[in-house]
């Protein structure tokens, strides 16, 4: 069989250019070869889930002809679609019972959805450096081992920062290692706010906000990517290196709702006075990680507790992307 070659970017070609192009996948489409029409077939679905329609250099589902498209129910899914769209019927088969509240026009596994499709682009969700940890929050800095570092490596499943007004519901964090960026999704879980027993009064002074790292969604690979905005809010990627090591909300929930498992040290009260209690986000539902660790090791691993005398970074908030990010030096599972 003859090959095409494209010029360097498909966006190039002239519109007798891609005619031909149509044209001749027309001819493999109803080639009397089985094999080759196939073939055809397979070329047409890897055009479209590598590009969903949209025309960008080294995509070609733009070549694929308009009967095939009839022929096999595309344009009927779409126009079917559309109608859902404009009839408000879609919000029955994306909205999520648990999460959303469509009456308040509120659709948050929508916006989780998004971010975990998106989560290496830092025009959708905020970039960050690693933070570090003090001595008020080192707790919350809980660690797994990489999958993609050789050894001892780690990154971060949860950690705290300081509560602010302009706080972002997600951000993201490069593991960088030779060479290769791996990024990791953090949501939002909640506000951590303290309490003197005694007084009986809120520590505002102590109040921290929670993050827990999620499972991404899609896949890049060079100029191509694949999207699955098909999945639930919290359904696992098909793809295996997505389904990173994550804390499920029975841990989370527990861990952050417990004084004497997350100790807070508010300067001035006694640690015995104080009392902690998760506010939780939007987001944070018993779904969350619903498939992820509700303990921290294994009976035979050991839990680093060496002290940690870092302030944590104010750059999770503010508007500067990492570069390069720090390789963590922890053992397998830890607290920081």
């Amino acid at each position: 069989m003859d090959a095409i070659t494209l010029l360097n970017s498909s966006m190039s070609n002239s519109s007798n250019f891609e005619n031909r192009f149509i044209a001749y996948f027309s001819d493999l489409m109803s080639s009397e070869d089985a094999a080759v029409r196939q073939f055809a077939k397979r070329l047409a679905l890897y055009a479209y889930y590598t590009s969903y329609d949209n025309k960008a250099p080294n995509t070609f589902s733009h070549l694929i002809s308009s009967q095939f498209r009839i022929d096999s129910g595309y344009a009927d899914n779409i126009r079917q679609a559309i109608g859902d769209m404009n009839t408000g019927q879609w919000l029955g088969t994306v909205f999520n019972e648990e999460l959303d509240e469509p009456t308040l026009n509120k659709y948050p596994s929508i916006a989780l959805n998004i971010a975990r499709n998106n989560a290496s682009d830092s025009e959708i969700v905020k970039n960050i450096v690693k933070p570090k940890s003090s001595q008020f929050n080192r707790q919350a800095f809980i660690s797994a081992h990489a999958p993609w570092i050789e050894g001892e490596g780690t990154y971060l499943v949860s950690f705290a920062a300081n509560a602010r007004k302009d706080e972002r519901d997600f951000l993201s964090i490069d593991y960088t290692y030779r060479g290769n960026r791996n990024t990791v999704l953090y949501v939002k879980i909640g506000r951590l706010e303290a309490y003197d027993k005694v007084k009986g009064k809120k520590l505002g002074q102590a109040t921290q906000t929670i993050y827990a790292a999620v499972p991404k969604l899609g896949m890049t690979a060079g100029d191509n990517s694949v999207s699955e905005y098909y999945k639930d809010a919290y359904e696992l990627s098909d793809f295996e290196d997505n389904n990173y090591a994550v804390l499920s909300w029975k841990f989370l929930n527990d861990f952050f709702n417990d004084q004497s498992k997350y100790r807070m040290f508010v300067k001035g009260v006694n640690t015995k006075n104080v009392d902690i209690n998760l506010i939780p986000s939007q987001y944070f539902t018993e779904q969350f990680n619903a498939y992820g660790m509700d303990t921290l090791v294994s009976e035979d691993e050991e839990v680093s507790s060496e002290p940690i005398d870092n302030t944590i970074s104010q750059e999770v908030n503010d508007e500067k992307p990492t570069q390069q990010s720090e390789r963590p030096k922890s053992k397998a599972m830890e607290t920081k």
